[in-house]
């Protein structure tokens, strides 16, 4: 990760963690580790987490499934971050670029990320090419 924010031209300086990553400490000579105290939190950590659990929760009401596979799950949790990052931050680096063009390098394309609202249904059919000629 701190490769790919200096590949964009970010440098690190603090990282502030839960105690978890303590142990952490010694290998990192980089930047300075910030954990918390023992039974602490990252407050700001704790608060995205809780606004994707809300978004995951909100659009897993509007699908007509009552109950999905794991790995949808994980597409699910994805497709939000994906678009909690397409929009600029209000308190962000930068008020016109989004959090995605600065680190990936590359918008969304909108041609092909807005077609289907998450857990559609789709038909799809496909040509197969005749082989039995």
């Amino acid at each position: 990760l701190i490769k790919k924010y200096s590949h964009c031209g970010f440098s690190v300086e603090t990282a502030v963690m839960d105690g978890e990553f303590e142990s952490l400490g010694p290998l990192v000579t980089s930047f300075i580790l910030n954990t918390t105290s023992a039974n602490k939190h990252v407050p700001k950590v704790e608060r995205m987490i809780r606004v994707v659990k809300e978004r995951v929760r909100a659009i897993f009401c509007t699908i007509l499934f009552q109950c999905i596979p794991a790995r949808m799950m994980v597409e699910l949790v994805n497709f939000v971050v994906l678009w909690m990052n397409a929009f600029p931050a209000g308190a962000g680096i930068s008020d016109s670029i989004f959090p995605r063009e600065l680190i990936v390098g590359s918008g969304l394309d909108w041609t092909k990320h807005c077609r289907l609202p998450f857990g559609a249904f789709a038909h799809i059919h496909e040509d197969p090419d005749a082989t039995n000629d």
